[in-house]
């Protein structure tokens, strides 16, 4: 299907948190970029803030970081096509960034005469090799000015010994995990030219003739600073390392399906995501199980349990709460506040929780908890613009877990078990599931106080039939004023977050 310029524009509206990460005081703007000549790089994928890379008629190489992107439509040249799947590497590191890859199937394919060859080979771009990348991110400094046009600028490969030196752990306060991993990662730039927010994902490749050889996918950068002699150094653009990743992308790409996905989520009003990429809605007023874990690090034991609460004919996540062992963490979405609770005291300071270290970070009312469990699993809860809270579990294998069971359904395939591990609910028993898995009199509230309902002696409270039709009224009128990119305009507004994007459309 053709992709209109209007519709192209709406792809690339800009996130006030945008993927591509950046130090403090770091601008944001692709510098020294040029447009490319027609169907220069047919196999570049248009993504909302973010970019890829077509390696098969179905399949996109991007990065880890730009989230999940299952639903969305994706442009490559002059047409849109829906994302259906995504996995993210294995040994994708939340916290230091290593091994920044995602693959995503989409719904068609799309065929393409020119694609790139994937790099297998480490030393490759040597020091000081050109390459190229190339983005629709911003290009004026300070404003969010994506370009509706696919700009691209040349780089240069720095030495392995030059980005460790100029990237070591520490280098930036507010990720101070982030260092150059030779690795798992590349490097390169130019005085005064490279990669900017909305460029993440995108390729970075070399060129031998007219063949394009893939070597990288945009991770994160380091804006130009002056040295003490004064002199202006060149800004350092991180790229993925693709050799470092080959084989997994090629074994994935032979894949039909899958079905091993290795997140799950829920957040907004609310929407739960599964195991297996599936969504589905539950719009009761309850504390729900959303993972339970007892044999979790050989008998430590996890949980987390989510608090909604109805507004109207729906509801919203108002309260998460994480036990590790015997620690709980307890995070409310607030309007005009950030409160948080630390095995019951307010605002306590948390750095630790079971025995895993915590990570946490706020601006004004909004909040992030991240809890790094291992090399690559983690939970984080965040708190949005709205007041609500969105709690993220990212498992790419079971490792220190064993057997979790809950509102995401049941690990690698995400069928959506009941309590008694047998009966299966389905994509229209949405409601039957939700207040299957209300929390139980049996089983401990997390929360630090409790609030009605509460089993045994009372179910989930649902909206009432008058609600949803007053409801369903007043979005059938707001969907008669408002267009599509009316709202997407509105929703990128400065303070939107880039987790709240979908939710304030």
């Amino acid at each position: 299907m053709k992709i209109s310029s209007s519709i192209l524009l709406f792809l690339v509206l800009p996130f006030w948190n945008a993927c591509l990460a950046v130090g403090a005081g770091q601008r944001s703007l692709i510098i020294g970029g040029n447009k490319p000549g027609e169907g220069e790089f047919p196999y570049f994928v248009q993504m909302i803030k973010c970019g890829g890379t077509l390696i098969k008629p179905n399949i996109v190489l991007g990065a880890a970081h730009c989230g999940n992107r299952v639903g969305e439509a994706v442009g490559v040249n002059d047409f849109y096509v829906k994302i259906v799947e995504q996995i993210n590497h294995p040994q994708w590191n939340r916290t230091t960034w290593a091994n920044d890859f995602a693959l995503y199937r989409l719904e068609k394919k799309v065929e393409q005469e020119k694609k790139p060859t994937l790099n297998p080979k480490k030393e490759v771009p040597a020091a000081g090799q050109v390459t190229t990348t190339m983005g629709h991110g911003n290009r004026i400094e300070g404003i969010n000015t994506p370009s509706i046009d696919l700009l691209h600028v040349e780089l240069d490969t720095f030495e392995n010994a030059y980005c460790i030196r100029e990237l070591p752990p520490g280098w930036n306060p507010d990720f101070p995990e982030w260092a150059f991993d030779s690795e798992t990662m590349i490097c390169a730039g130019r005085e005064f030219k490279g990669v900017g927010f909305g460029d993440s994902g995108g390729p970075l490749v070399t060129k031998d003739g007219d063949n394009h050889i893939l070597v990288g996918v945009a991770s994160w950068k380091r804006y130009e600073r002056v040295d003490p002699d004064g002199n202006v150094v060149a800004r350092i653009n991180v790229f993925a390392r693709v050799s470092k990743a080959i084989n997994w992308i090629k074994e994935m790409c032979e894949k039909d399906k899958w079905s091993n996905c290795t997140k799950a989520s829920c957040h907004g009003d609310p929407h739960f995501m599964t195991w297996s990429g599936e969504k589905y809605d539950f719009h009761g007023q309850c504390d729900l199980e959303l993972i339970s874990d007892p044999n979790f690090n050989d008998g430590q034991g996890v949980a987390i349990h989510i608090r909604t609460k109805i507004v109207d004919s729906w509801s919203y996540i108002e309260s998460a709460a994480v036990q590790i062992g015997k620690d709980i963490l307890e995070v409310q979405g607030s309007k005009d506040d950030a409160p948080y609770w630390i095995n019951g005291e307010y605002q306590g300071e948390v750095s630790v929780l079971g025995g895993f270290d915590v990570r946490k970070k706020s601006t004004g009312f909004k909040q992030r908890f991240f809890v790094q469990l291992d090399d690559s699993s983690s939970i984080q809860i965040r708190t949005t613009t709205w007041g609500w809270v969105r709690v993220d579990v990212d498992v790419p294998s079971l490792g220190l877990w064993k057997d979790p069971v809950g509102l995401l359904g049941e690990f690698g395939t995400g069928l959506k078990f009941g309590r008694d591990g047998e009966t299966i609910f389905d994509h229209d028993d949405a409601i039957a599931f939700g207040q299957e898995w209300q929390v139980q009199a049996d089983s401990p509230s997390l929360f630090h106080e409790l609030v009605r309902p509460q089993a045994p002696f009372e179910k989930c409270i649902m909206p009432s039939e008058d609600e949803k039709a007053s409801q369903a009224l007043r979005r059938r009128l707001a969907m008669n004023m408002v267009s599509d990119q009316e709202a997407a305009e509105a929703c990128t507004q400065p303070g939107i977050l880039f987790v709240d994007y979908h939710d304030c459309v």
